[in-house]
C-alpha cells in the first residue's frame, strides 16, 4: 500500500496539469494572464516590505482600503517602530495548503506552537486536544494575543489562547505578526506580540477550493472544501460576505510503517552510575535503540520473589523473560519487554467545519455599521496508550488466584510464596481513546467611520462562547481493575469469581484473567473500563470604542492621536462525570490495591477532570501618540517618536499600567533605524486562578525545618488555582533597521534584536516529580518567601499536604535576532516574475528561574523537555511565474542543538541533535474560464521524505523517538486540488 495512493494522486494531478492548456486551447479561451488570477492580485499591493510595522488590518468603511499599522494611530506601515512579519494568503497556501495553522507554524518566530500533532495523547482541563495555538518566542500561547481584524477572538481554552483553526481561511487576505510587546496598544496577553488576521471584508464574487492529500505511506489522507462569496446589496449601500470550509484528516493511527519510530530509541539510565562516579566515559544515561519496559510485558511479568523473570505468553504459558542490557528496575535495551507507544497515534483523526458571515451597511457616505458571526467546530479523535500497571501500580497476585497456571501455583506452594507482583501492559484490554469536540460561536457588531478632518471612530461589541466536550473511552477504572484481578474459586459453586463477591454477592465484579496476552474476557474488559467526560464552557463579552485623528502640524507632519477604552468579562465552567470527581476511599477492602490509589481523586487511571468555575472582568483605557518631529533635513530624512499608555483595572488584582515608547530615524530614504521599549502584562487565566483543589498524588518523605526537621513520611500533593494572582509584567526591548537601497529595486532587508524579561511570571513552583519537589516549596517558605507558606497544610502541627498551586514567582528571559530579506527580481517581460524571500530567527536566550533554583537556559535545546528551542530556524523560498505557470520552492531549516541543555558529557553519551532541512514544492497552473479563472495546484511537502532526527525520551511505558512539536513525523505529503474564482 506504501506510496500507492500518493502515486495515483501524483499521476492524476500531472495529467490535469498537462491537459489543462490543451483544454483551454480547444475551447478557444485565451492562455495568457489577461484574466484575473485565482488569488486576488491586490494581495501583493497590501503587503508591507520586510520589517514594516503591522498590527491590525483596519478596513476603511468608505473605500475598503486596508492599512497596515502597528499601532492605533493610523499611519504609513513603513514608519512604525515595531518589527513585523507580513504573510499573504498566497504565501501561506504555497507553504502548506492543508491548513492555515500548519503553514503559520513554519514561520521562525513561532516556536513550540500547539497543534494536533504536538498535543500528543492527553487531555487536561482548559485545553483542547485538536487546537492550534500560536506561540511567539516560545514563551507560551497564553502570552501571544490573537486578533481578527483588530479585535479579540473568543478564547478556546481556560488558559486564555484562541484556536486559529476556527478562523475563516477563505476570507483571510494576510497575517500580520507583530513580534514585540504590544500591551499598551492592544491590552493584556500581548507580552510576546500580536498576531492579526486581516479579512477581505469587501470581497465580491465567488471563489472556492477543493483539494485532497495523502502521505507517501498512504495514511494521513486529508481533504478540504471551501466556498467564499461576496456581493453588494441594497443599491450598493450594503455588502455581504460569506465563507464556509470543511477540513478532514484521517490521521496516522500508529507508528507502523515508519522505521525511525519502530527502532524505539530512548534515553535510559546506566545501572550503577550516579553523580558520585559519573564521567564522560561513564555517563549516567545513554541514548540507545530497542528500549523496553523491564518491569512488565504485554502478557504479564512476575517482578519479585524467586519467581522474578517469569513472563506469561498467550494462553497463559509461563516462560523465562529475557532481560536486555542497561537493566534498571523500569527500563532496558532489548529483551522481551514492551514498547506500548507503537500503537499511539502520530496524527489524530480530525474533522473541522468553519462558517463565517458579515454584513456591512453604509449609514452615510462616511459611516457604516456591521454585524458578523463566526462558528467553528473541531472534532479530534486520538488513540492513547493502554492500561499499564507497572512499578508502584503493579498487580498483587495471591496464591489462590483462580487463573494462576498450576506450575506457578505449585512453585509458590513449594517456596512458601503467598503472593507476587505482576507488571503488565494491557493492550488486550484496549487502547484508551480520546474524543474531543470543540465548538466556538462569536458575534460582533459595531459602527465605524470618519468624522471629518481625518478623524475616525470605532464602537464595537462582541459576545463569544466556546464549548468543549472531552470524552475518554475505554479508560481503566482502577478500583474495578484491581478488584477483578483478585479472582478466586467460590467453594460453594466451584465458579471463578472476584474475592469481593464472596462477601458482597451483588457487587457485579467480573473476574479478570491477567496471564497471557488475550486472556481477559470481553465481559471482564467491559467491567474494568468506562467512559469519562467533561463539559467546558467559556463565555466572553467585551465592548469598546476608539477615536483617532490628527491634532496639529509638527515640522515632520501631523501629530497623530488615538484614545479608547474597553470592558471585558470572562467566565468559565467545567462539569465532569461522577467517577472522575469522586475520591477513592482510604479503606476499599480490595485486597492488593496499591496504597497510592487510596485517597486518590478520580477513579480512572488517567484524565479525571474536575468541576470548575471562575469569572473575571477588566476595564481599560488607552492613549497613543505619533509625533513626526522633523523631515527632509540633511542626515535626517525623517525622525518620529511614538508612545502609548494603557491603564487596566482587574477584578481580582486592581489597576496596572502598561506603556510603550519608540523612535524611528531615517538618516536617508533607503535606511530606517528603529527602537522600542515597552512594559507589557499578562493577567492570570481563569484556570490559574480558580482551578478547584484536588489531591494529585501522594508520597514523601519531607522534612519540616520549622519543627526540628521532623519527617512526614507521606504527604498529599494538591493541585489548585490561586485567586490572589496578579498580572505578570514584562519589559520588552527591540531595536534594528530596514534597508531598501534605491539602486536595487525590489530588495528589502530587516534585522531586529529583541529581548523580553518577564518578572513575577505565573508558574507552579515544581513542574515535575511533584512529591519530591514539595520539599523545595517548604524550604523556600522557611528561607523567607512567605508568599509560599500558605501552600503548606498541617494536621496537629505536622506537615500533611503541600498545595502545588500557581504563584507570581518565576522569571523568564528570552532574546534573539530576527532577519527578513525580500527580493523581487525586475524582469522586462510582463508575464514573468521571480522573487526570493528569507526569514530566519536566532534564539539567543530562553531562560527560566524559580525561587531558589538555577537559571535554566533552553535556547539551543531541541529536546522534548524544552519542547524544542533550537538557536536557529528559518524558511527560504523562491517563486517563479511565467504566464499561467507558477513554481514555488521552499527550504525549511531547523538548526541543530542538544537533547537537554542541563546535561553534561558525564550525564549522557550523546547530547546532540543534528540540523534538518525540509524541502517543499508547489506547482500552480491558471486556466482562464468563461468568467474569471481556475487554478490547479500540486504541493509536495517534505519532498525528499526526510525522517525526523532521533530526539528521544522514554515516557511511562513507551518510547517517544522524536520531538513531535518540532519535527515532521508524517514524511512526504502530497496535496493537489483546484481553486477557482467567478
Amino acid at each position: 500500500m506504501r506510496g500507492r495512493l500518493a502515486s495515483v494522486l501524483l499521476a492524476t494531478t500531472t495529467l490535469a496539469l498537462g491537459l489543462a492548456p490543451g483544454i483551454a486551447a480547444a475551447t478557444g479561451l485565451p492562455q495568457d494572464n489577461s484574466q484575473p488570477p485565482a488569488v486576488p492580485a491586490d494581495d501583493a499591493a497590501r503587503v508591507a516590505q520586510p520589517g514594516a510595522a503591522a498590527g491590525s488590518a483596519q478596513n476603511d468603511p468608505s473605500s475598503g482600503e486596508i492599512v497596515v499599522t502597528g499601532s492605533r494611530t493610523v499611519t504609513n506601515g513603513y514608519s512604525a517602530p515595531t518589527p513585523v512579519t507580513v504573510l499573504t494568503s498566497e504565501l501561506l497556501t504555497n507553504q502548506q495548503p492543508q491548513s492555515l495553522a500548519q503553514s503559520l507554524s513554519q514561520t521562525p518566530e513561532f516556536r513550540n506552537s500547539a497543534s494536533p500533532q504536538a498535543n500528543g495523547t492527553g487531555t487536561s482541563v482548559g485545553s483542547s486536544l485538536g487546537a492550534s495555538y500560536l506561540n511567539l518566542r516560545g514563551l507560551g500561547p497564553q502570552r501571544t494575543l490573537v486578533l481578527l481584524d483588530g479585535h479579540r477572538i473568543t478564547p478556546t481554552s481556560f488558559l486564555g489562547p484562541s484556536d486559529i483553526g476556527v478562523l475563516p481561511e477563505g476570507l483571510i487576505s494576510r497575517v500580520d505578526v507583530v513580534t514585540g510587546g504590544a500591551s499598551a496598544a492592544y491590552g493584556s496577553d500581548a507580552i510576546s506580540g500580536v498576531v492579526n488576521f486581516g479579512l477581505d471584508t469587501k470581497f465580491t464574487g465567488v471563489k472556492g477550493v477543493a483539494q485532497a492529500g495523502v502521505s507517501e505511506r498512504g495514511d494521513n489522507a486529508n481533504r478540504k472544501v471551501g466556498i467564499t462569496a461576496g456581493a453588494d446589496v441594497l443599491d450598493g449601500r450594503g455588502h455581504f460576505v460569506f465563507s464556509a470550509e470543511y477540513y478532514g484528516n484521517n490521521g496516522i493511527a500508529n507508528e507502523y510503517g515508519r522505521d525511525w519510530a519502530l527502532r524505539s530509541y530512548g534515553i535510559i539510565a546506566v545501572p550503577g552510575v550516579n553523580d558520585a562516579n559519573k564521567s564522560p566515559t561513564n555517563p549516567k544515561s545513554v541514548v540507545v535503540p530497542n528500549v523496553r519496559t523491564a518491569n512488565g510485558s504485554f502478557g504479564g511479568l512476575i517482578t519479585n520473589t524467586s519467581l522474578r523473570g517469569t513472563q506469561f505468553l498467550p494462553g497463559g504459558t509461563p516462560a523465562p523473560f529475557n532481560y536486555g542490557s542497561y537493566l534498571t528496575t523500569a527500563t532496558m535495551a532489548g529483551g522481551d519487554g514492551a514498547d506500548a507507544y507503537y500503537d499511539l497515534a502520530l496524527q489524530p483523526d480530525q474533522q473541522r467545519v468553519n462558517v463565517f458571515s458579515r454584513f456591512d451597511y453604509k449609514l452615510t457616505d462616511d459611516i457604516s455599521a456591521y454585524v458578523q458571526g463566526l462558528y467553528g467546530r473541531d472534532r479530534v479523535i486520538f488513540v492513547s496508550g493502554p492500561a499499564a500497571e507497572l512499578g508502584s501500580s503493579q498487580f498483587t497476585i495471591f496464591r489462590d488466584n483462580a487463573f494462576l497456571p498450576d506450575t506457578i501455583r505449585n512453585a509458590m506452594t513449594t517456596g512458601n510464596i503467598p503472593s507476587f507482583t505482576l507488571g503488565r501492559v494491557s493492550r488486550d484490554i484496549g487502547l484508551v481513546r480520546y474524543n474531543n469536540l470543540n465548538q466556538t460561536l462569536q458575534f460582533n457588531t459595531g459602527i465605524k467611520g470618519r468624522l471629518g478632518n481625518g478623524w475616525k471612530f470605532d464602537v464595537y461589541y462582541s459576545h463569544g462562547e466556546n464549548r468543549d466536550r472531552s470524552l475518554i473511552t475505554n479508560a481503566p477504572i482502577v478500583t474495578n481493575l484491581y478488584r477483578a484481578a483478585d479472582a478466586v474459586v467460590n467453594p460453594a459453586t466451584n465458579q471463578i469469581v472476584c474475592r469481593s463477591t464472596l462477601t458482597n454477592p451483588g457487587d457485579g465484579c467480573v473476574p479478570l484473567n491477567l496471564f497471557g496476552e488475550g486472556s481477559p474476557s470481553a465481559a471482564a474488559i467491559r467491567y474494568v473500563t468506562g467512559n469519562e467526560y467533561a463539559l467546558q464552557k467559556f463565555v466572553e463579552d467585551y465592548a469598546g470604542a476608539s477615536l483617532s485623528g490628527d491634532l496639529f502640524a509638527l515640522p515632520g507632519g501631523p501629530l497623530s492621536f488615538a484614545l479608547g477604552g474597553e470592558y471585558r468579562r470572562d467566565s468559565a465552567r467545567q462539569t465532569a462525570d461522577a467517577l472522575s470527581t469522586a475520591t477513592v476511599p482510604t479503606n476499599t477492602g480490595i485486597q492488593g490495591l496499591p496504597s497510592t490509589i487510596a485517597g486518590k481523586v478520580g477513579y480512572y487511571d488517567r484524565g479525571n477532570l474536575q468541576n470548575f468555575y471562575g469569572s473575571t472582568h477588566v476595564a481599560e483605557g488607552f492613549l497613543e501618540l505619533l509625533a513626526p518631529i522633523v523631515r527632509d533635513l540633511p542626515a535626517i530624512h525623517s525622525l518620529e517618536l511614538n508612545g502609548a499608555v494603557r491603564y487596566a483595572n482587574y477584578k481580582s488584582s486592581g489597576g496596572v499600567v502598561t506603556y510603550k515608547a519608540g523612535v524611528v530615524y531615517e538618516p536617508f530614504d533607503f535606511l530606517r533605524l528603529r527602537a522600542t521599549r515597552s512594559r507589557d502584562i499578562r493577567a492570570p487565566s481563569l484556570f490559574e486562578q480558580y482551578l478547584a483543589p484536588s489531591p494529585a498524588s501522594t508520597g514523601g518523605p519531607v522534612t519540616d525545618p520549622f519543627n526540628n526537621n521532623r519527617v512526614s513520611p507521606q504527604i498529599i500533593v494538591i493541585v489548585a488555582g490561586n485567586p490572589n494572582l496578579v498580572p505578570e509584567k514584562a519589559d520588552t526591548t527591540s531595536f534594528g533597521g530596514v534597508l531598501k537601497p534605491a539602486f536595487l529595486p525590489g530588495f528589502g532587508l530587516s534585522i531586529d534584536y529583541w529581548r523580553v524579561n518577564i518578572r513575577n511570571a505565573i508558574s507552579q513552583l515544581f513542574l515535575s516529580t511533584p512529591v519530591s519537589n514539595a520539599q523545595l516549596l517548604i524550604n523556600q517558605c522557611f528561607a523567607g518567601n512567605t508568599a509560599l507558606c500558605g501552600a503548606i497544610g498541617r494536621t496537629d502541627g505536622v506537615i500533611s499536604s503541600v498545595n502545588n498551586t500557581y504563584f507570581n514567582i518565576s522569571r523568564f528571559v528570552a532574546s534573539g535576532v530576527d532577519f527578513e530579506l525580500n527580493y523581487r527580481v525586475p524582469i522586462a517581460a510582463s508575464d514573468t516574475s521571480l522573487s526570493f524571500r528569507a526569514v530566519a530567527s536566532y534564539l539567543h536566550e530562553l531562560s527560566s528561574q524559580l525561587p531558589g533554583g538555577l537559571v535554566i537556559d533552553r535556547a539551543g535545546d531541541n529536546g522534548q523537555s524544552a519542547a524544542g528551542s533550537p538557536h536557529w530556524q528559518g524558511t527560504f523560498s523562491a517563486q517563479a511565474e511565467h504566464g499561467p505557470l507558477s513554481l514555488f520552492v521552499q527550504e525549511r531549516y531547523i538548526g541543530g542543538g542538544t537533547l537537554d541543555n542541563t546535561f553534561t558529557p558525564s550525564d549522557i553519551n550523546i547530547n546532540r541533535v543534528p540540523a534538518v532541512w525540509y524541502t517543499d514544492l508547489t506547482l500552480r497552473l491558471r486556466v482562464p474560464t468563461v468568467s474569471r479563472s481556475a487554478e490547479f495546484f500540486l504541493t509536495v511537502n517534505n519532498l525528499f521524505d526526510r525522517d525526523p532526527p532521533i530526539d528521544p525520551r522514554f515516557a511511562n511505558f513507551g518510547t517517544v523517538p522524536t520531538n513531535r512539536s518540532l519535527y515532521d513525523v508524517v514524511g512526504r505529503q502530497f496535496t493537489s486540488g483546484i481553486r477557482f474564482r467567478f
